[in-house]
């Protein structure tokens, strides 16, 4: 038997088959980008862990001191967690995180930006105070015109106080 297929229902027919293999090819999912799970800091330096992204071969951690992490910084990792160092003391950055293909490309977008501030210098300025206090052996006996010890003590310990010292010495001045 013969079959003649005239044109149109040739064509037809391999429309139908086209759009069926088509329709047939499955999508692919959008990769997540990582999150950033916590961050710790020091006077010079951040460490930072994100969720695992599947089928990443490294990551690649953005960081800058503006908002909009323009003029930024770049550092490979091939973990889940990083430490970015030689940072500046008592300076807010703005870190994100995108995983990366085993080529080098781009296989998510950056994570959402975390600000992070590093500590204050422990090494900077120390303040340190030291008070000589006079007691008179620390009974009720007047020290001059200034009153007993228990009248002037919270006076003393207020003003030690709002020094904001990071060292403090104290001596008892005995008068007898």
């Amino acid at each position: 038997m013969r079959l003649l297929l005239r044109p149109p229902a040739l064509l037809t027919a391999l429309l139908t088959v086209l759009t069926v293999t088509l329709a047939a090819a499955p999508a692919q999912a959008a990769v997540q980008a990582p999150r950033v799970t916590s961050t710790s800091a020091t006077h010079d330096a951040l460490t930072l862990a994100w969720t695992p992204v599947p089928g990443a071969a490294g990551y690649r951690i953005k960081r800058s001191t503006v908002a909009t992490t323009t003029t930024p910084i770049y550092q490979g990792s091939a973990g889940t967690s990083a430490q970015v160092t030689g940072l500046t003391p008592a300076t807010s950055y703005n870190l994100q995180v995108r995983a990366l293909k085993k080529s080098g490309g781009f296989l998510t977008p950056y994570s959402a930006v975390v600000a992070v501030r590093t500590l204050s210098d422990p090494r900077g300025v120390l303040r340190v105070g030291s008070y000589n206090v006079a007691c008179e052996k620390c009974t009720d006996t007047p020290v001059g015109e200034e009153g007993t010890w228990y009248q002037r003590r919270a006076a003393v310990v207020s003003g030690i106080a709002g020094e904001d010292l990071d060292v403090i010495g104290i001596q008892e001045a005995s008068q007898g």
